[in-house]
């Protein structure tokens, strides 16, 4: 989450076939919204539905996401699935709780906002893999324009959380917005309580919902906007417009 154009340099994990797990989503109730994650053959599978859903077949697996977000008539069958590459079930699955929190204090409240800033979560956390930079953050020393002015301040304040804060001035803001010393203590920006949070104080405090309603899901280059404030510059562009597009399909934004 860079100010200033940083563009980040993001490691991400390669994930093997013996890694992949495989379930089914079957069946549709709709009752207001919800999300579920699932792990396909190779890949996470985000199914973004405008509804709850209640599955009906044995071993299915439902994860509730997003209740406030507004929903669209349901669609007359299942919706296609949203899919974000090697992701990781288990931490989507103990992450959502604070995902919801999040999305409700940010007032991600529309289909096409809950898409948005679903997109570069899946992104900025290598598919809920990570609330932390794989990277050291070293080439992050002597910033000046991310407020890291004292030695050490690269690694110190690197990318962590949902949407990966970044740098000593963000650590600071996010501190004073939030009430917890992320300063002096900047590992808790990458613990589950508080990495949400944070995405959320950075998408308010950039004005991303008015960014995400502008955006068009039939031009997936209307998106770039927000992922250029979040992350600096093009890396994971296309990953990024493909969680996007294919989530507002779900969403049917």
């Amino acid at each position: 989450m860079p100010d200033a154009g940083r563009r980040r340099p993001y490691h991400h994990k390669t994930r093997t076939s013996s890694q992949m797990t495989s379930l089914s989503i079957t069946g549709s109730q709709y009752n207001g919204v919800a999300a579920a994650i699932v792990r396909a053959v190779g890949a996470i599978t985000l199914v973004a539905i405008a509804a709850m859903i209640a599955y009906s077949s044995p071993g299915s697996q439902q994860i509730a996401l997003a209740s406030s977000v507004k929903p669209p008539a349901p669609p007359a069958a299942s919706p296609s699935p949203a899919t974000l590459p090697g992701a990781n079930p288990a931490n989507a699955a103990a992450w959502l709780p604070y995902i919801n929190n999040a999305m409700n204090s940010a007032g991600i409240d529309t289909p096409r906002r809950a898409a948005a800033f679903l997109a570069e979560l899946g992104e900025e956390t290598a598919g809920f893999d990570t609330l932390t930079e794989y990277g050291s953050g070293k080439d992050y020393n002597d910033r000046k324009d991310l407020g890291n002015t004292q030695a050490g301040d690269g690694p110190k304040y690197k990318g962590r959380g949902g949407l990966q804060l970044t740098g000593r001035n963000n650590y600071a803001k996010a501190s004073k917005a939030l009430g917890v010393d992320f300063v002096d203590q900047p590992s808790l920006v990458a613990d589950p309580r508080y990495a949400f949070t944070t995405a959320a104080w950075y998408w308010t405090s950039r004005n991303l919902n008015a960014a995400a309603d502008k955006a068009d899901p039939q031009n997936a280059a209307s998106f770039d906007k927000i992922s250029q404030i979040i992350n600096g510059g093009t890396h994971g562009q296309d990953v990024r417009r493909n969680n996007y597009v294919r989530i507002c399909q779900a969403l049917h934004c």
